[in-house]
């Protein structure tokens, strides 16, 4: 079934959902479309390239804008997709990636992305459709690694979240996959953390109790069993 947001978020905008295949999909438009395509490259034995010198686009169902996509997409002859997204630039946010996805048949695909925010403002987020408040913004890097064993390693360094009344800075890394997820090398710092702005984010139900928590939260490297 369609995923629903949390009931705080019940009243935001919501993509059209649509099922085919046994999956459900989310359906968005591009209106307005402005694209100047540097370059176009079909490989007669299978593969092609696009290079983007900029492309804008309003986003409806909910509604955002795309004011600046520059960079390259290419498909290589194995199905390989490669990307180098130089800027991603909407109304509140700057965000740019790189790396490449291998699809794979009766397999997961498998990817190594490297992604920066600087900032992710919460206003986009809402503007297309996430549960989440207003006020906040985020800046990081992320990398996200295939790993064997339909496992992902999620990387995010240099991490500045401010949402509503609470900040947290600094790194976190967790393999996900089959079975829990497994946490290595993660220091964050809360600077505070309002235990309200966890329930205002969706992220827990209601506490038992309320204030704010500063300090620092560090894991144990499950893979070199030392302090992370």
């Amino acid at each position: 079934t369609p995923w629903d947001p949390p009931v705080r978020f019940a009243g935001l905008e919501q993509p059209e959902r649509v099922e085919w295949g046994g999956a459900w999909f989310e359906i968005r438009r591009l209106e307005d479309v402005q694209a100047r395509l540097d370059r176009i490259r079909i490989n007669p034995e299978g593969g092609w390239r696009v290079e983007i010198g900029d492309f804008t686009a309003d986003v409806i169902n909910p509604d955002t804008r795309i004011e600046r996509l520059a960079g390259f997409v290419e498909q290589l002859p194995d199905e390989t997709i490669r990307f180098d997204i130089d800027e991603l630039r909407t109304p509140f946010s700057r965000l740019a990636a790189a790396g490449q996805v291998r699809f794979q048949d009766d397999a997961p695909p498998v990817f190594d992305v490297v992604a920066t925010a600087d900032p992710l403002d919460f206003r986009d987020l809402v503007g297309m459709g996430v549960p989440v408040p207003s006020e906040g913004t985020a800046r990081f890097q992320l990398t996200a690694t295939s790993l064997p064993g339909a496992r992902t390693r999620w990387v995010v360094e240099d991490a500045v979240v401010e949402a509503l009344d609470s900040r947290i800075t600094g790194r976190l890394a967790v393999v996900t996959g089959p079975g829990e997820p497994v946490f290595s090398d993660t220091r964050l710092s809360l600077e505070p953390l309002r235990l309200a702005d966890l329930e205002a984010l969706g992220l827990v139900d209601e506490l038992p109790l309320l204030g704010e928590v500063t300090g620092t939260v560090a894991s144990v490297d499950e893979f070199t069993a030392e302090a992370g």
